[in-house]
């Protein structure tokens, strides 16, 4: 793991993103990874 790497857990399933990657696709799509990521995990147990 790199250091610029971000860890975010949502109801435990761990998410890892390049923090500098995440704050372009934030400037261009206007979703943040944690967003993203509570979404996805959300999603999955349905």
């Amino acid at each position: 793991m790199k250091p610029a790497d971000v860890h975010y857990e949502v109801n435990g399933d761990w998410f890892i993103w390049n923090r500098d990657k995440a704050e372009l696709n934030w400037r261009k799509h206007g979703v943040r990874f944690e967003e993203a990521a509570a979404y996805s995990a959300t999603r999955s147990s349905c």
